[in-house]
């Protein structure tokens, strides 16, 4: 049984219907084929979201093989955010769903976000723009550029004063065309740059009245959201975006800014309830570490879910594994294999 494309023509139109079809044989034991209903048309079932029902209704009727094996370590701790975000609930209130489908709309952004994890991602050079310099005059002043001569490539520093520069045609007095370099000292351009070393601005936007003590000490805290960005460009992998049009790309960075959330919250929870407690196991060879989002997560990979003819069960945790989820709260969704299940007795010498 399959479904089967046949196309109308009415005038200069073309209209593709769906019908399911089975194949049997007859007496004869020749092939032959029989609708068995007809659905509709193609393009009415697309827009009306009928056919992905169909589709869903389907799938939910075939479970995986026995003995299939899923990794599932990492979506322990991730589901566990995401419904404590509610960000199911949030998503199904905004957007609508189609008809009882495979996935609702929320299991589209928080299969994503279960994804997000993974390999750093390329860092790129923001230096590719600057044009290059043929000179350079170096000292004991400040590193501020002075203004760049309209005609000429030549560069200079605060405190130096340039030549006219070179040409390839000869100018410049150097033997054979080749470049020298004469520079003085302003003391006068010195002292003022000498004045400002060390001292820049601080400017913010935060309501209120701020102290500068208290400006500086937000501005010291700059290294936490710099980490973010570091685990947005990195394990999280905002880029490359393989993407043209900006409604999914706009989708892509706020799922992206989802798992960058449930990245922090992972982190900063467990430290809180530990209270400078180091776990066992975050590192290679068993050692104890600071607990980190990227060595907590990989404390759980290798944790698998396995169908049996008992139902899903989740490998054995480990010591470092069930002590997390612990501190967490967080309840197994599935039984570990070879644990005991509440109203099945054992038989046998090793009852």
């Amino acid at each position: 049984m399959y479904v089967k494309r046949y196309q109308v023509r009415r005038g200069e139109k073309h209209y593709v219907y769906l019908r399911l079809v089975e194949v049997y044989r007859d007496e004869e034991g020749k092939v032959r084929q029989r609708i068995v209903a007809s659905l509709g048309r193609e393009d009415v079932l697309k827009a009306s979201g009928q056919l992905e029902q169909l589709a869903g209704s389907f799938a939910r009727l075939d479970p995986p093989f026995l003995g299939t094996r899923r990794e599932v370590g990492s979506l322990l701790l991730v589901q566990h955010y995401l419904t404590r975000l509610g960000v199911k609930e949030t998503v199904d209130a905004l957007l609508p769903q189609r008809g009882r489908a495979l996935l609702t709309t929320s299991r589209w952004p928080t299969s994503g976000l279960r994804r997000r994890r993974g390999a750093s991602g390329r860092v790129g050079s923001g230096l590719s723009s600057r044009p290059k310099m043929p000179w350079r005059a170096s000292g004991g002043a400040s590193a501020a550029p002075i203004t760049r001569p309209k005609k000429r490539s030549c560069v200079g520093w605060a405190g130096f004063s340039l030549p006219p520069c070179w040409s390839p045609g000869g100018g410049g007095g150097g033997v054979r065309g080749r470049p020298t370099l004469e520079f003085r000292r302003v003391e006068a351009a010195i002292a003022g740059a000498a004045r400002t070393d060390g001292l820049y601005a601080l400017a913010g936007n935060l309501p209120g009245d701020l102290s500068a003590q208290d400006v500086l000490r937000l501005y010291k805290d700059q290294w936490v959201v710099e980490q973010r960005h570091r685990d947005l460009k990195g394990p999280l992998r905002v880029r490359p975006l393989f993407l043209h049009n900006d409604d999914r790309i706009a989708a892509l960075v706020s799922l992206v800014g989802l798992a960058l959330l449930v990245f922090g919250l992972l982190e900063a929870d467990l430290r809180e309830r530990l209270g400078g407690e180091k776990p066992l196991g975050l590192l290679p060879e068993g050692r104890s570490a600071r607990p980190t989002s990227r060595n907590i997560l990989a404390a759980f990979q290798g944790l698998g879910l396995t169908y049996t003819h008992r139902g899903p069960e989740l490998d054995r945790l480990t010591h470092t594994q069930r002590r997390i989820l612990e501190i967490l709260g967080i309840a197994l969704p599935r039984p570990e294999q070879g644990a005991a299940r509440p109203g099945v007795r054992r038989c046998g010498k090793r009852g």
